[in-house]
């Protein structure tokens, strides 16, 4: 390396010492640049995504293409992660996405793949609980036999600071940096087409109440029923209890476009019919018949209800 006479003396001045220390310091501004840049290519990522028809159901299936061409800038450093596209686990819920490093990351960097769930900020956070402590699923899918799913799951610490209410873009990802060995992405098991298939399910069982269905019915073929479903808000007041005849209606203002009320199939005979499907699966616990039977000549015979 050719040292000009500049550079000569300020190493003389400085010593080497000195100038190393400077180096570790520039080297961890650059660092630290780098990841905030990636931050914002990655925040920009998840916008772009999110014109795509977006899942509020807490279920994400994240379709991950050019699976080579991305590996490639894994191993290479040019791509550190990769996000999804936002889902949500209502409407009005909490906004989250994935984040893979697809040549790991901390522990797993350079032999696992990492895999992580990360809390968005919404538009409905003040309205939420937190911390954020639904179980987290995370799979990476069989695409030959949908019967090898890779999978982990976890509950989130509620001390930590990935799943409080969030006062940037996004918190810190957290899951699974050993999700799973580099080696299943060489099975076409996994990757196919140069495709892979990210799912992550978040448990909203125990977050809202049950499931409101409204239907249109199709009166003619009884397929193409116009449907949408909806869990309660419970800190709306449509779902208190009532105080006066009837609560507030709380619904799908864009239930369906009126040209539909031209179509015959569901206008029949100057008649539609509206079917409402309240899920009570989730609702009680299961039924126990309990007999006492008083009758002497009535024992050890079947009684059926």
């Amino acid at each position: 390396m050719v040292i000009n006479p500049v550079t000569s003396l300020l190493l003389q001045e400085i010593g080497m010492p000195l100038l190393n220390r400077l180096s570790i310091a520039m080297l961890e501004v650059c660092n630290a640049r780098m990841i905030s840049m990636e931050n914002q290519m990655g925040m920009h990522a998840i916008r772009l995504a999110e014109q795509d028809f977006a899942n509020y159901e807490g279920v994400l299936l994240w379709k991950i293409k050019d699976f080579a061409r991305r590996k490639r800038d894994a191993d290479s450093g040019k791509t550190r992660s990769l996000y999804s596209q936002p889902f949500y686990t209502s409407r009005n819920g909490y906004k989250m996405c994935a984040r893979i490093c697809l040549n790991g990351d901390g522990m797993g960097k350079g032999t696992h793949v990492s895999l992580f769930f990360v809390v968005m900020r919404g538009d409905y956070d003040a309205f939420l609980p937190w911390p954020f402590r639904q179980k987290v699923t995370l799979m990476l899918l069989d695409q030959e036999t949908g019967r090898h799913h890779l999978s982990d799951s976890f509950r989130p610490d509620p001390m930590s600071s990935s799943f409080q209410r969030p006062t940037t873009e996004m918190n810190i990802a957290s899951g699974c940096p050993l999700f799973a060995n580099q080696t299943v992405l060489k099975d076409q098991m996994y990757v196919k087409d140069d495709v892979v298939f990210i799912k992550v399910i978040v448990d909203t069982s125990d977050l809202y109440g049950p499931w409101v269905t409204l239907r249109l019915l199709d009166q003619e073929t009884g397929r193409c029923h116009l449907s949408d479903s909806f869990r309660p808000d419970p800190k709306l007041s449509s779902f208190q209890r009532p105080t006066t005849e009837m609560n507030i209606a709380s619904g799908c203002p864009l239930f369906a476009n009126q040209t539909v009320l031209k179509d015959q199939m569901y206008v029949k005979d100057d008649v539609v019919f509206i079917k409402v499907i309240v899920d009570t699966s989730d609702l009680y616990g299961p039924w126990i018949l309990y007999t006492v039977n008083i009758n002497p000549e009535m024992r050890g015979k079947s009684i059926d209800y």
